[in-house]
């Protein structure tokens, strides 16, 4: 694949001026296939004077058949920000590279035999989390190395591979079940301690081993409900945490909830919130379903995800009104289908939210084995590989009322010549249809001047189109600036029933009145 932008590996590093480390999660993925446990990492970033960054992935190792393989430290000079069409700065840089050992001597790292490496990085610099995608070809071992790092983007242990011990515990009792991380479950809820108690006593949360055809892990996560004296105790997991307030179970007390203010943590020290910075169109999903007895009113297990502004969020809602959601995806019809394997894709409703004009930080995910409160039986729903889907597609380009659908090679790839001699050039001037919540950088190459550069990227940078874009007989260097997709620069903004607006809602379809007169539609 290009490089994202061609003058990157050209760029001059310039002196250190500042560093920043982040530590967090990193989730790799080997010739397109996850490994199954993410590992503590710790990234460097130093901006220089010039407003570049020197990029450090410190210590990097890999877990392949059982054996740690150390790599290095690997490092990418030159690193640029660039104003994305979704309002965040993108972090972009790529470059041949060799690694070099890491910090600790006693370790045989094998990055420098490796000879040059190519590294490309995306990323976003969020409420002070570094989220970053690397992607390293290693050409002398046929191996393509995609790294992962931060939260805010996927659901963390999302393969349920990983788990600690929860417990609770009462007048000497005491109860454990082994809990994912990052989920919850009745053993730590919140609410009356009683009730806590009662509802945790009969764990409802199992490692198993029985994973989804396909699978690249181990590990999948049991949930089963339990009759409680004639009541059924639905097994639940939530990214956030449950509230056992009732001993009525359709009472509005009962619910997962989440809160970034919240301070409390689980067994293993980890808070009850996920955080979601990304807009991804959908929640997929393998599940396994079983009812112990196939109740016909009652037949369906629940899956759910509600992205939030952060603030206090709980489901279901009762009588509340909650203004703070951005998107929901949910499908409370999962059927047993024969008690096989099957995967499911929820899209993410945003349409019937955007009046809360919410902004997206926090996510409450929600997995039960009925999808009515304390109905069911004695059910048994196997969960394995939950994921964020982000759409990414580049489908034409239009210069000038000039359309041309797109073809990319192999590598996501593309090349495309308009004749603008005698033209008037205009910022918005080329325009490209793309996935709703696709990210766009653009750039006049240096060198050419009647070409730009495109990258189209999905929310979570995870993949990505490159096109190259020459408008023949024309020099775009006296067009600023150049805003690939986000139209031309206009005087006034119109809703189509004539009303001048000040901002623009997705979804919705608008009139561009231009400062020199002309007029257009678009759709937001």
């Amino acid at each position: 694949m290009k490089r994202l932008f061609t003058f990157l590996a050209a760029t001059v590093m310039a002196a250190a001026a500042m560093a920043t480390n982040y530590t967090d999660s990193l989730a790799i993925y080997i010739n397109g296939a996850a490994t199954p446990l993410t590992t503590p990492a710790t990234i460097s970033m130093d901006k220089a004077n010039d407003g570049t960054y020197t990029f450090t992935l410190k210590n990097f190792s890999l877990a392949i058949g059982g054996q740690t393989m150390y790599v290095g430290n690997v490092r990418l000079d030159s690193v640029r920000t660039f104003k994305g069409t979704n309002g965040r700065t993108v972090l972009v840089g790529g470059d041949d590279v060799l690694i070099q050992n890491g910090d600790d001597a006693s370790k045989q790292w094998l990055g420098p035999m490796m000879g040059e490496v190519d590294v490309i990085l995306r990323g976003y610099e969020v409420a002070g989390r570094l989220y970053a995608n690397l992607d390293i070809q290693v050409e002398s071992m046929n191996m393509a190395i995609r790294c992962v790092f931060g939260r805010g983007f996927n659901l963390v242990n999302g393969g349920f591979e990983a788990y600690h011990t929860a417990s609770v515990s009462m007048g000497g009792n005491t109860a454990t079940s082994d809990e994912p991380d990052a989920w919850h479950s009745f053993m730590s809820a919140s609410g009356n301690p009683a009730l806590v108690f009662m509802a945790g006593y009969n764990p409802h949360t199992f490692i198993s081993n029985l994973v989804r055809p396909g699978s690249n892990g181990n590990r999948s996560l049991m949930l089963t409900s339990v009759d409680m004296w004639g009541v059924i105790a639905n097994g639940t997991v939530t990214t956030g945490r449950i509230n056992t307030g009732s001993p009525s179970a359709t009472d509005s007390t009962n619910c997962a909830w989440l809160s970034l203010d919240s301070t409390g943590t689980d067994a293993k020290g980890d808070p009850f919130y996920q955080y979601m910075n990304g807009q991804p169109d959908s929640l997929a999903i393998w599940v396994k379903f079983k009812q112990g007895t196939p109740n016909a009113e009652h037949p369906y297990a629940t899956v759910s995800a509600v992205i939030t502004d952060g603030t206090y969020y709980q489901e279901p809602t009762g009588k509340q009104e909650f203004n703070n959601i951005l998107a929901v995806a949910r499908n409370n019809r999962i059927e047993s289908n024969n008690n096989q394997w099957q995967r499911i894709t929820i899209p993410f409703d945003y349409d019937s939210y955007k009046a809360n004009n919410a902004t997206g930080r926090a996510i409450l995910a929600t997995i039960s084995t009925n999808a009515d409160p304390g109905e069911g039986s004695t059910d048994t729903l196997y969960v394995d590989d939950a994921e964020l889907i982000y759409n990414n597609y580049v489908r034409s380009i239009t210069f000038n009322g000039e359309k041309r659908d797109l073809v990319f090679d192999e590598e996501n790839d593309c090349e495309v010549t308009f004749n603008a001699a005698g033209k008037k050039i205009l910022p918005g001037d080329i325009q490209l249809e793309v996935a709703p919540h696709s990210v766009v950088l653009s750039e006049i190459d240096k060198e050419e001047p009647s070409c730009i550069d495109y990258v189209v990227m999905s929310d979570d940078l995870s993949n990505y189109y490159t096109i190259e874009v020459t408008l023949m007989g024309a020099d775009l260097t006296a067009v600023k600036p150049v805003k690939g997709a986000t139209g031309l620069t206009q005087a006034a903004v119109y809703n189509l029933s004539g009303q001048r607006v000040s901002s623009m809602q997705k979804g919705q379809v608008y009139i561009l009145r231009n400062a020199d007169g002309t007029a257009r539609k678009i759709l937001k």
